[in-house]
């Protein structure tokens, strides 16, 4: 590149001319190799995808160089070298090594810097990459969520589910009938998700009883927030016994139930995310 950039200077273009004709050139390049979908590149196999090299570009474009265990542990490269490696072979990123390992990622020369830079400037490319690279996080995220709903169909989680809400749905015709249930133990008004929740066989707080100095929380709250949180303390029933919190599952798998809603709840939340970005890119799309 700089021998050109002198050949050009010499041959009496501008500095500035020859500089902007290298780049366009190392735009055209870049786009060319990276973002095709041959299976060879030159001499090079092609073993990464155009989602993968645009979510490294965008790095790139904004920083001298990345970490390589990061880059290697995201999403799109699952912890596989296959991708950079074959990157780096075609000379469009660099490697820097450190105790002889990869440590840091940079651009493959340093007029790609500047090439990088500007592609992520270009809106409609910008865009339309980014909503590919968002639907491919969207896949991976929705394959967890499967995985995640295939064990908790084995552990039986979903036909308690149907169960415990049967339960509940009778329980609150109960409670509508009853018009508000008076405690004849302890005088004491149970809400409706208290009162639910004793019916379907879960501990209600009682408004006015002597559990009353902590903040009321309904039923349906407390169920959000065991599934939801991580307490310090494990939560247990008015008995001291620790709650079932779905129906019909044992108490030695409520951990890992518990532990696959969480992957579902934070996928879910991901998916979220990133569905409000590609609907973003979308609209700017078409408004171009």
């Amino acid at each position: 590149d700089l021998q050109l950039f002198v050949q050009k200077v010499r041959a009496g273009e501008s500095v500035d001319a020859a500089l902007e004709d290298i780049v366009q050139r190392s735009i055209t390049e870049v786009r060319k190799y990276a973002f095709a979908d041959d299976s060879e590149v030159g001499q090079c196999e092609h073993t990464w995808s155009p989602e993968q090299f645009w979510f490294l570009l965008t790095e790139l474009a904004q920083h001298n160089d990345v970490e390589y265990d990061r880059v290697r542990s995201s999403a799109l490269f699952a912890g596989k070298d296959d991708a950079l490696l074959g990157l780096a072979e075609a000379q469009l990123i660099t490697m820097v090594y450190n105790n002889d390992r990869p440590s840091r990622i940079r651009a493959g020369r340093p007029v790609y810097a500047a090439a990088f830079t500007r592609i992520l400037e270009d809106p409609g490319f910008a865009s339309s990459m980014t909503v590919k690279m968002n639907k491919k996080f969207i896949a991976l995220e929705t394959a967890k969520i499967r995985e995640a709903e295939d064990e908790l169909s084995v552990l039986n989680v979903f036909r308690a589910s149907v169960e415990a809400q049967s339960a509940l749905t009778s329980s609150m015709a109960i409670v509508a009938a009853s018009n508000g249930y008076k405690g004849r133990d302890k005088g004491c008004r149970l809400s409706p998700e208290a009162y639910i929740g004793q019916v379907a066989g879960t501990s209600g707080r009682c408004q006015g009883s002597e559990l009353g100095h902590r903040p009321r929380e309904s039923w349906m709250s407390w169920m959000r927030s065991f599934f939801y949180s991580s307490p310090q303390v494990p939560r247990t029933t008015d008995a001291g016994v620790q709650p079932s919190i779905i129906p019909g599952i044992p108490a030695e798998l409520q951990g890992r139930v518990q532990f696959l809603l969480r992957i579902i709840h934070s996928s879910q939340q991901k998916i979220d995310r990133w569905d409000a970005e590609t609907r973003e890119q979308v609209k700017r799309l078409a408004s171009l």
